[in-house]
């Protein structure tokens, strides 16, 4: 597959996991948000922030595919920061990081586990001081070869 396929494919793949993305975190909105602030025991507000973030991120992917795609300088370089945003999640001392725009595979390893994880889709999990307190790291080796890729298609484009 030539290059500019597979660039097509990252592209569509961006896309696809960012509104499938934006979806989730919608319905999460109009489902639960209201629920769940009420129950909150931390800032409500914080609680907003994150689902904001986790918005800025999904937008962050839909955008990075479609410059990609018109073949865009920025979209590779919105794409590689989309791939670096994905590669790694945590839990670490009530603080967990997970987020995925298309697919993940990989491994997530802790005090208490070892797992393989295969996910379709798009999620997200961002928490601070929740009272889950293991620890645990994860990578999604579909990010990173996605930007092992991108990263060499612009080393190859500035050596030219």
């Amino acid at each position: 597959m030539s290059k500019n396929n597979w660039n097509n494919v990252i592209a569509f793949y961006e896309m696809i996991g960012g509104i499938i993305g934006l979806g989730i975190t919608f319905v999460f909105i109009f489902g639960g948000l209201a629920k769940l602030i009420e129950q909150a025991t931390t800032n409500s507000a914080f609680l907003v922030l994150i689902v904001i973030f986790a918005l800025a991120l999904y937008i962050l992917s839909f955008a990075a595919g479609f410059l990609l795609w018109k073949k865009s300088g920025k979209g590779f370089i919105l794409s590689i920061i989309a791939q670096i945003t994905q590669i790694f999640s945590f839990s670490i001392a009530g603080f967990s990081y997970l987020f995925v725009s298309g697919l993940q595979f990989g491994f997530v390893f802790g005090s208490e586990l070892f797992k393989l994880l295969l996910y379709m889709g798009s999620t997200w999990n961002i928490s601070f001081a929740s009272k889950n307190s293991s620890f645990s790291i994860g990578i999604n080796l579909i990010a990173l070869f996605v930007l092992f890729y991108l990263l060499k298609q612009r080393q190859k484009k500035f050596t030219k």
